[in-house]
């Protein structure tokens, strides 16, 4: 059990090309969008109660189906791959949450550090945003408005996607996106703009209203820290873009602006499409 608690180190998990899902909803997620597990933990009462049987059954044949990806670094010392039924204390001791819902599983993540990238109908960049919470809800967000598949790119500072915060915040959003991490954040912005992709970067002020903008795809989204906002760098290989506020608050959440956005970009797509069918 030991091996499954150093997986909720970020750097563990990374090189080992793993994540680690728990409760019903992150498994259930993470098997509806396809990724092999390598290792269940299921707690003795989840048992005793007969608690979603059909999730364990659903868990245990993607076990048995013997998909670990070819790609896939050795597995961590001392995580043997299999369904194991755990004591209520060893499975509390390995629980990311007190009121632990009595399952988890281990899950190998597609290898796309050496895939090309391709320019997306929808992408959204994460600059330096820390918050796992804000992390996790725009992952969501962009799931809800934009599809699956769609891009979601983060900078080297920002919050794990794959922690356990971002994890629940997104409800299981980022097994769904194309997610990539990249240390060169303009860079990876610049090629995906040679290839046509409109960047939008959100301001807190001096920006274009997304009512009046372009948000056609392939669109791209840029939500940076929630101090600082889209760094220079960034921002230097975007267009500015501001939610209009009629209050007096000083700004909005990183997590309720991007979604806004998001929202008006796919509203926007579906009038757009209206539009030219009734033509």
């Amino acid at each position: 059990m030991a091996a499954i608690a150093d997986l909720r180190r970020p750097a563990r998990r990374r090189a080992a090309g793993l994540c680690l899902a728990e409760g019903p909803h992150l498994v259930r997620e993470a098997l509806a969008a396809g990724l092999p597990p390598v290792v269940g933990i299921i707690a003795e009462r989840y048992v005793e109660h007969d608690a979603d049987a059909g999730l364990r059954q659903m868990l245990t044949a993607a076990l048995a189906a013997e998909a670990f990806p070819v790609h896939a670094a050795p597995l961590p010392p001392g995580l043997r791959p299999g369904l194991w039924v755990a004591a209520e204390r060893a499975f509390a001791a390995v629980a990311g949450v007190p009121a632990h819902q009595g399952i988890l599983a281990v899950f190998a993540l597609p290898d796309r550090a050496h895939a090309g990238l391709a320019a997306p109908r929808w992408a959204l960049a994460l600059d330096a945003v820390q918050d796992p919470g804000n992390v996790g809800a725009l992952a969501r967000a962009l799931l809800a408005f934009a599809g699956a598949g769609a891009l979601l790119l983060t900078g080297p500072t920002t919050a794990d996607p794959f922690g356990d915060k971002a994890l629940r915040a997104s409800a299981g959003a980022v097994f769904h996106l194309d997610l990539r991490t990249t240390a060169d954040l303009p860079a990876t912005l610049g090629a995906l703009g040679a290839l046509g992709v409109h960047w939008w970067a959100l301001c807190p002020r001096d920006g274009l209203s997304p009512r009046r903008a372009d948000l056609s795809p392939p669109l791209g989204l840029v939500v940076g820290s929630e101090g600082s906002g889209v760094s220079p760098a960034v921002l230097a290989v975007c267009r500015r873009l501001t939610v209009p506020m009629a209050g007096a608050a000083e700004s909005l959440n990183a997590a309720v602006a991007g979604g806004i956005v998001l929202y008006e970009a796919a509203m926007a797509a579906v009038g757009g499409a209206g539009a030219a069918a009734g033509r």
